[in-house]
């Protein structure tokens, strides 16, 4: 079964072993390369990344792996990486080659469609430029406007679960298809001001558009990448000025509008900030609520104690949110050389932080492999931590929390139609393609 809200399967990201042998591979470091014991790339590593994680913190938590990156999975390092952006960087013009991803930008240098956009965004950029951005665009995204939203993403989850029974067969369901994958969309769609015709289009570009952020992306995907990049460009360019002279409600108008001591964001800015509210917003929720639920059905006793203890539902989607986080590598750049694990990061190299990784370490979380919607005190990297902490945190919980909430309510019980769900290719979003159920 494979859901409409799935990655398209162009978009896939074959195993290393089906790709071209042209690809960034590691320097030698420390002596003759070896057989890689970390590899991220394959099938079962997408089925279940956990246990490598084990391996690999138990072994060689700050690793250089054969892509020619460091890899670090420890809580303790990589929450010191997240704590220093003087000495770890975010900004993507400090980095040769974009998350080992040569096509990220053109042959010749120049920026691609996703480079340009994707420059301009709070996530890639160090302070001061970061504060800047950060303070003009969260005058638009108040706790206000979001609680304000609370209402509107009950009714939603509602609306679509009906129109799931309607439409459904033998009464199934396909969490990811008929809940997970449109809710998000019709949230931030709603919030920034964009039509209801329009808003199936915005996300095929914001699918199009993943492959760019992942590492080792293959040449055509990048390509479709960077296309869909500029068709969302265009579109929000000319809703942007629709807005500038016609002002709404919406979060889009209040981006426009968005004004600090006379400093406003330029249309570029507006546009690429625009980009990232929608996709992070769409495709962090979109898999917290498949993670959560496909979780909750493997670990029946915890889906039942939340059908008998609702209350315990904000705790929950926390929890769920560390067991297998959707976000589950982010990415930052040596600035200076650092020590750190007792290996020397030197200066320009990338390091991918494995968020994944670091939520199930045993040295912070104990019984980290076990599912517990009850675990006291859960302080998760999900959001990421610090100066990028995720400015969309609490709409992301409003929304998952309504829906684990409505599934609760309506079906008190729900059973797997499949005993290996499908994972998409992308190791950076982890996620379902489908997540079919049987509702009872």
């Amino acid at each position: 079964m494979e859901s409409k809200f799935a990655p398209l399967e162009s978009e896939a990201c074959p195993p290393m072993s089906e790709r071209s042998a042209s690809g960034p591979v590691s320097e030698e470091r420390d002596g003759p390369p070896s057989r890689d014991p970390f590899n991220p790339f394959t099938a079962a590593f997408r089925r279940d990344p956990y246990p490598s994680y084990r391996r690999i913190r138990e072994r060689d938590p700050v690793h250089w792996s054969f892509i020619g990156v460091w890899m670090l999975t420890r809580h303790a390092d990589i929450l010191k990486v997240l704590k220093d952006p003087v000495r770890f960087s975010s900004q993507l013009s400090r980095w040769d080659r974009y998350p080992s991803n040569p096509k990220f930008r053109s042959l010749t240098g120049e920026s691609t469609p996703c480079a340009a956009v994707s420059e301009l965004m709070m996530i890639f950029r160090d302070p001061p430029a970061h504060a800047r951005l950060r303070r003009l665009v969260q005058q638009a995204f108040t706790p206000r406007a979001v609680q304000s939203m609370r209402p509107w993403i009950a009714r939603y989850v509602e609306r679509l679960l009906d129109e799931a029974e309607r439409d459904g067969l033998r009464g199934e369901l396909d969490v990811i298809g008929d809940l997970a994958g449109p809710l998000p969309v019709g949230v931030i769609s709603e919030m920034l001001g964009v039509p209801p015709s329009d808003r199936d289009f915005i996300r095929l570009l914001s699918h199009r558009f993943a492959p760019a952020f992942a590492p080792m992306t293959p040449g055509p995907a990048m390509d479709a990448a960077n296309e869909a990049c500029a068709e969302f460009v265009a579109y929000f360019r000319e809703l942007a000025q629709e807005r500038r002279k016609k002002p709404g409600t919406d979060l889009l108008s209040a981006l426009v509008a968005a004004e600090d001591t006379g400093d406003r964001l330029t249309e570029a800015e507006v546009v690429s900030n625009c980009f990232l509210l929608f996709f992070a917003g769409y495709e962090t929720t979109v898999n917290w609520i498949g993670n959560g639920v496909h979780a909750l059905l493997r670990n029946r006793d915890q889906f039942d104690l939340l059908q008998k203890e609702p209350a315990l539902v904000p705790n929950a989607i926390e929890e769920l949110l560390r067991y297998d986080s959707p976000f589950q590598i982010v990415y930052r750049n040596a600035v200076e050389n650092v020590e750190l694990g007792g290996k020397l990061l030197q200066q320009g190299e990338q390091i991918f932080v494995f968020l994944g990784s670091a939520h199930r370490d045993e040295d912070v979380y104990p019984r980290a492999d076990a599912l517990d919607v009850t675990r006291k005190g859960i302080t998760h990297l999900g959001f990421g931590h610090g100066l990028h902490f995720c400015l969309g945190a609490a709409l992301g919980r409003l929304e998952v929390e309504a829906a684990l909430s409505a599934l609760l309510r309506r079906y008190p019980r729900l059973d797997l139609l499949e005993a290996e769900p499908r994972w998409g290719d992308n190791i950076l979003l982890r996620g379902l393609r489908a997540l079919p159920v049987r509702l009872r």
